[in-house]
């Protein structure tokens, strides 16, 4: 997967180059992004992890600059420590409530190995958590402009913090398929016919996680000229699904009795359109005709803020030969041009729900998706 060997390099890049403050890093990241996304400019998940990884390097900056902020001669984090012998009123080992506007969440963790020791003498006392500073010192960092703040300051734990932070990035992109493919059986039920365009990893393990549970139909659209629908049906008939392989041009006329369409993407633009393979879009219109919806499973990480001003730029396209095989000398020598796309642009107005591994969104809520993945100044292509 593109974006977990991405997300692979840039982690190694944080942990071997040399830096030493947040703001080399991001610089050093923005750089060889660049690079990658040159070599391949379609491939969004590159800019994507990108953004994600320079996302987390900024908030795990803020946290641990607040910390060290509170910290001078407050104890943990802006909070005063009191001790207690225990009692059988008086557990140990426990947080005391102190201050009611104060609750667990609020109370942030620390390592007591990295900050101040434990008095000796105290081992098994009750460690009391009382707030002596407010929590507004994170949100007003955390509200402040990004150009206002300082990323030149050196801190001692920040590359830690960021290879922890990214190492859960890659946790959650392992299991992207299965936590959308354990959403299946909210959207396919007993006996209905699924259609479906050529071969998806991710609409696979959908169908064969609901195929557990439910039978149903799946109509396979082959996808001409690369016949990938092949591929996909094989694999859903070995599993146990009913499966018919139909080719691209019937698909209106066997729209009439499907219920619903599911698809996979190569990326979710900031519009809410879909960038998908050839004929995704004819199947959406059809589906559109028929008031039949169309279901787009993805991960949050194809999810881009990329807007498809000009649709050209985002698609690639194969070599002519799968269409007109060069040895069809008659075609060739009369100079036809054959164009032989790769992806199709599906517009919002032909989408009707967004299954991710975080649930499901209609379209229209992609820019708020874009605000919980990214920060405003990594939107534009080159980062």
């Amino acid at each position: 997967m593109t974006a977990v060997e991405t997300a692979n390099l840039l982690r190694t890049v944080i942990s071997n180059s040399r830096w030493s403050n947040a703001k080399n890093l991001l610089q050093t990241i923005k750089e060889i992004t660049q690079r990658l996304i040159q070599a391949q400019p379609v491939e969004f998940a590159v800019g994507n992890i990108a953004r994600r990884i320079m996302r987390l390097i900024r908030e795990e900056y803020k946290g641990i600059t607040v910390v060290a902020k509170n910290t001078d001669g407050q104890g943990l984090n802006g909070h005063s420590l009191t001790l207690s012998s225990p009692s059988p009123s008086n557990p140990p080992n426990t947080l005391e409530q102190v201050n009611e506007a104060d609750t667990l969440d609020t109370i942030p963790e620390f390592d007591f190995a990295e900050g101040a020791p434990i008095p000796a003498g105290t081992a098994g006392s009750r460690i009391s958590v009382m707030s002596t500073t407010s929590d507004s010192s994170m949100y007003n960092l955390l509200a402040q402009p990004e150009a206002e703040i300082d990323y030149s300051r050196q801190l001692f734990s920040l590359k830690q913090s960021i290879i922890q932070a990214v190492n859960e990035l890659i946790e959650e992109l392992d299991s992207v398929g299965n936590n959308i493919s354990s959403q299946a059986l909210d959207y396919i039920h007993s006996n209905e016919v699924i259609l479906t365009v050529g071969k998806s990893k991710t609409v696979e393990q959908f169908l064969k996680y609901a195929n557990r549970k439910r039978p149903f139909q799946v109509i396979v659209l082959e996808s001409s000229p690369t016949g990938t629908g092949r591929e996909m049906a094989s694999s859903l008939a070995k599993a146990g699904i009913e499966t018919i392989l139909v080719n691209d041009a019937s698909v209106f006329a066997v729209m009439s009795r499907v219920n619903k369409v599911i698809v996979g993407c190569h990326a979710v633009t900031a519009n809410g359109g879909i960038i998908s393979r050839t004929g995704t879009r004819i199947a959406a219109a059809c589906a559109k005709h028929y008031a039949i919806p169309v279901c787009v499973v993805t991960g949050m990480y194809k999810v881009t803020p990329i807007f498809p001003e000009n649709h050209a730029d985002f698609n690639l396209l194969s070599s002519p030969d799968f269409v007109v095989p060069y040895s069809d000398g008659s075609l060739v020598d009369r100079n036809i041009e054959v164009i032989n796309p790769q992806f199709d642009y599906v517009p919002s107005s032909l989408i009707s729900i967004l299954v991710t591994n975080q649930g499901a969104s209609p379209p229209s809520y992609v820019y708020r998706l874009l605000g919980e993945l990214y920060d405003a100044e990594d939107y534009h292509n080159e980062i």
